[in-house]
């Protein structure tokens, strides 16, 4: 593994890795802006997610809670992965991410796969450490959210198309209705 590149802060809420921006190098980008979180802020659980991710903060504190000072690596576990899916990785950093920032200094053996949350899979699964889900929900359609919908489940997914084009945002615009009217 080449050098990691330094991130920067761009503002109080975004993060900058001066690299290329394709799928190979998300791992290099996530270890970059977890070095820099690492050295700055103050934290109990790093939560990754990407733009598909609706996160209910209160629900996920919830959850997190019985989970404080505890190894935890989790998020929304997949029964075909034996580890999180990208779109929702939660690391404590007494003991996960302490344990893949280590294993930055040992070099492209330790992070051999090019996805993020395949390389901390292979990193944690060698201490036997198995990932433990975080109550999550995909909504496909308009009826996911119209239809017996609960909101206390802490991770929602948006992810759909129609047509072969994306109808995130009008997924995302009637989740906040919804949300707004109960």
């Amino acid at each position: 593994m080449n050098p990691i590149p330094k991130s920067v802060f761009d503002s109080e809420s975004s993060i900058r890795v001066d690299i290329f921006d394709n799928w190979d190098l998300m791992t290099v980008k996530f270890l970059s802006a977890l070095q820099l979180i690492n050295e700055t802020l103050e934290y109990d659980f790093l939560v990754k997610v990407n733009t598909t991710t609706y996160v209910n903060v209160p629900s996920l504190e919830k959850a997190l809670l019985s989970r404080m000072r505890k190894p935890y690596w989790g998020g929304a576990v997949s029964k075909t992965k034996p580890f999180t899916s990208g779109w929702a990785t939660i690391l404590s950093k007494d003991v996960t991410v302490r344990v893949v920032l280590e294993a930055i200094k040992l070099g492209s053996e330790s992070f051999p796969p090019k996805y993020e949350d395949e390389a901390i899979g292979v990193l944690l699964s060698k201490l036997n450490l198995r990932p433990e889900a975080i109550g999550f929900r995909e909504i496909n359609k308009h009826t996911d959210i119209r239809d017996t919908f609960s909101f206390d489940t802490p991770l929602l997914r948006i992810k759909a198309q129609s047509n072969r084009q994306s109808i995130e945002p009008d997924l995302f615009r009637a989740l906040h209705e919804r949300l707004q009217s109960d």
